[in-house]
């Protein structure tokens, strides 16, 4: 495997769904590419100049690469990155704050603050229902219904937000799952599930109608990673939460003036 493939697929083994898109129906998995989807929810030029930031970064940071590896990378992450609310004046703000917004895109062991910048929310929250549901059309079948306990970053517009999954049960990189009555810190991402919506409907009608996510009033989510909440502490514990609570909010802060 190429250094290219090793890193893009050492990160999105962490997207609990993302970038999976339903077969279609020849078998193969397309994704719409980042700069027409991008153009099309009028983001074009907030990437075209995020992408150029992440191109000179990731040259700095990880030399003697190639061609491929830059372009693709940055391509991809300046797109993850403007779908969590994150644009190239946050970029600047991150960095004068001591927040390595390349070391978030790259590295397999990030911080909390870090991880967050790959979520437009993160909430403590409850699973009060987790039934078969492929009504939307978005290539899911199950909605999860998610009680917000404690909102950490990013709005919503109450307290329920629901979470779109292939199945009934998402494992997680700690081995634990999503299950109802369970309490976990949901890192959550509106922008991807509207990107993977975009993609199934394009596969599987030919058109889709395309819109920018509408951060602090959208409802519906997929996964970026999950960590179950117990006795007062994520698990696995390797912060207190008091000092995760304390990096999202000042992540929350930034991005969003609070």
């Amino acid at each position: 495997m190429n250094s290219l493939a090793c890193l893009q697929s050492t990160f999105l083994a962490t997207f609990i769904m993302w970038i999976v898109l339903a077969d279609v129906a020849d078998g193969r998995q397309t994704q719409i590419p980042h700069d027409q989807y991008m153009e099309a929810i009028n983001l074009k030029d907030d990437h075209f100049v995020m992408q150029n930031i992440l191109l000179y970064g990731l040259q700095v940071n990880e030399p003697g690469r190639t061609v491929e590896y830059y372009q693709q990378n940055a391509s991809f992450f300046s797109m993850i990155l403007l779908l969590s609310g994150v644009t190239p004046r946050h970029y600047y703000l991150l960095d004068d704050a001591g927040i390595d917004v390349i070391h978030a895109i790259t590295s397999d062991n990030r911080p909390f603050i870090e991880q967050s910048l790959l979520a437009d929310l993160v909430v403590l929250g409850t699973v009060t229902d987790l039934n078969p549901d492929d009504s939307p059309n978005d290539g899911f079948a199950y909605t999860a219904t998610i009680a917000i306990d404690k909102l950490l970053k990013g709005a919503a517009p109450s307290d329920t937000v629901y979470i779109r999954q292939r199945s009934s049960a998402v494992r997680t990189g700690s081995g634990s799952q999503l299950n109802v009555g369970g309490n976990y810190l949901f890192l959550l991402s509106s922008g991807v599930y509207g990107y993977q919506t975009a993609g199934y409907r394009l596969n599987r009608r030919g058109e889709v109608d395309a819109v920018a996510p509408a951060l602090g009033d959208e409802r519906t989510f997929v996964i970026y990673r999950l960590y179950p909440f117990q006795n007062g502490e994520i698990i696995p514990a390797t912060y207190p939460f008091e000092e995760i609570s304390a990096q999202l909010q000042k992540a929350d802060r930034i991005i969003h003036g609070k």
